[in-house]
């Protein structure tokens, strides 16, 4: 069984609706619905594409994220191995200027 949410027109209920009748009612106000199938291909086209486009925009901002990550990851051992090299330039220094070297 293939079922769709849709609004009734008249009172604006949501109404769960069996694809496989091509005609349902609201429960509610008794407003009777017609399935243009047709239409509802087309609708059901357009919410696929759409669910497809989000799982794309989201996997790729997880990619740029990860991307992203290992950035910083990269510059914070850049950042670490520069202050390793002045520390050993400053010992240097200060070793130097003892007459050590």
């Amino acid at each position: 069984m293939r079922l769709i949410q849709l609004t009734c027109s008249k009172c604006g209920a949501s109404l769960n609706l069996d694809l496989d009748n091509l005609q349902a009612y609201c429960p509610y106000c008794g407003q009777k619905l017609m399935i243009d199938m047709d239409q509802m291909n087309q609708i059901l086209t357009e919410k696929e594409k759409t669910k497809r486009q989000q799982m794309e925009y989201d996997h790729e901002t997880q990619m740029k994220e990860m991307e992203n990550k290992d950035r910083w990851k990269t510059l914070k051992w850049a950042g670490i191995l520069f202050a390793f090299c002045m520390a050993i330039l400053i010992v240097m220094a200060i070793l130097e200027k003892f007459g050590v070297f």
